[in-house]
């Protein structure tokens, strides 16, 4: 019986920006006000769009490299927290939600920190507070952040891969996240409630009119808010009213999040019912993933081979993209397939060359299946390429 020759092919899809990664530490309450012992918590996030099973992954801190350990089965939801508590937590923390995992925790106050681990031992994400000279190198992520209040916690605003910059001092708020809040200010009139002032407070804009607002890649811009007045303040935006707290006798201040996929444009925040308002840009973002990175696939010489399974490109960004592929010929030591031979399609039926490209909404996502031409007499072997993506705005 005649053999057939078989070729095992392997592609590797690379873009280069760096993507966030899979679950940050958003919260660390290391100093309760109450109980040392039942008070402590971590909370962890994921910002991407599928599920993450964290079984088995580690909590390290100054007192235990395994501190916690995630118990089997455990899964943070696409866009969803996880709660790990101190034994007692769901007891005695009538004011919070239950914890997703309770285990005696003992984090310093004072120059420490903590690593979240996979299980593997590989440090997914680590925060530290205090004095660096103080804690473990691998507990800390650039500069530690600043040591906060008894009661206070470390809350996570962007993610930049320096704790100083990344995490603040805020008031704890371990409540459902998919709660509904609601909040009423209620205040006295009676003298006008003129507004003296209103602006707002980032590091990268000015606060005045004709600021230039970044979007985060795949998560929230944190917008602070100041207003003063003296008889009570109120913010809305987009119809949404965001939460003003006093902070001094005529002070208020509120965060508004902004999202990655809140299209380009000029917006208004409006400040007690019109009385003043702040403007700003905000930007555009040209951003996209790239799940499932990797295809390979076994193909014959003198016919044509498609993948099984998909690669799925998602526009994270708040502008339309087109996203263009280009690919470098499949090498297998002095052996080579030609680039042109590689297809792509989104429904696995209509293929087309790479150049073509594909337009991607923001917000939305796209299958690519590979096709490919070996032509007979090509030598066995394994051979791979790199597809590259350039995304442009439409």
């Amino acid at each position: 019986m005649k053999k057939t020759k078989l070729l095992k092919i392997l592609f590797v899809l690379v873009f280069m920006p760096k993507l966030v990664s899979a679950v940050y530490i958003s919260q660390v309450l290391y100093d309760p006000s109450g109980s040392e012992i039942t008070g402590e918590a971590i909370e962890f996030y994921n910002p991407s769009s599928m599920d993450v099973d964290i079984s088995g992954w580690i909590i390290a801190t100054e007192t235990s490299q395994k501190d916690a350990v995630i118990p089997a089965n455990s899964i943070i939801k696409a866009d969803g927290y996880f709660l790990v508590a101190d034994e007692g937590w769901n007891a005695t923390n009538s004011s919070w939600r239950n914890a997703d995992h309770e285990e005696k925790i003992t984090m310093n106050n004072d120059n420490s920190g903590i690593a979240l681990k996979n299980a593997n031992e590989t440090v997914i994400d680590a925060v530290g507070w205090g004095n660096a000279s103080g804690i473990s190198n691998n507990m800390y992520e650039g500069t530690p952040a600043r040591d906060v209040s008894e009661g206070k916690i470390l809350l996570r605003t962007k993610d930049t891969g320096n704790n100083a910059d990344d995490f603040i001092e805020a008031d704890p708020d371990f409540s459902d996240p998919n709660a509904i809040r609601i909040s009423v200010n209620v205040s006295d009139n009676s003298s006008g409630g003129e507004v003296s002032s209103a602006r707002i407070e980032l590091d990268d804009v000015s606060g005045e009119e004709g600021t230039q607002i970044k979007p985060v890649s795949g998560g929230k811009k944190q917008v602070k808010i100041v207003v003063v007045a003296p008889n009570g303040a109120t913010a809305t935006f987009l119809n949404q009213t965001i939460e003003l707290d006093k902070v001094d006798e005529n002070t208020y201040e509120g965060i508004l999040e902004l999202d990655s996929s809140l299209a380009p444009g000029d917006y208004t925040i409006d400040i007690n019912d019109g009385q003043k308002q702040i403007e700003f840009e905000y930007l555009a973002l040209m951003d996209l993933r790239v799940q499932a990175n990797k295809v390979g696939f076994t193909a014959v010489p003198g016919k044509e081979s498609i993948t099984e399974t998909s690669t799925v490109i998602r526009n994270t960004g708040n502008v339309e993209l087109n996203i263009v592929l280009g690919s470098s010929d499949l090498k297998s030591g002095n052996s080579s397939i030609s680039s042109s031979n590689l297809k792509i399609s989104a429904d696995k039926k209509n293929f087309y060359e790479l150049s073509k490209g594909i337009t991607v909404k923001p917000g939305e996502e796209a299958n690519l299946y590979f096709s490919l031409f070996v032509p007979k007499g090509t030598k066995t072997g394994s051979y791979s390429s790199i597809v590259t993506l350039k995304a442009e705005e439409n």
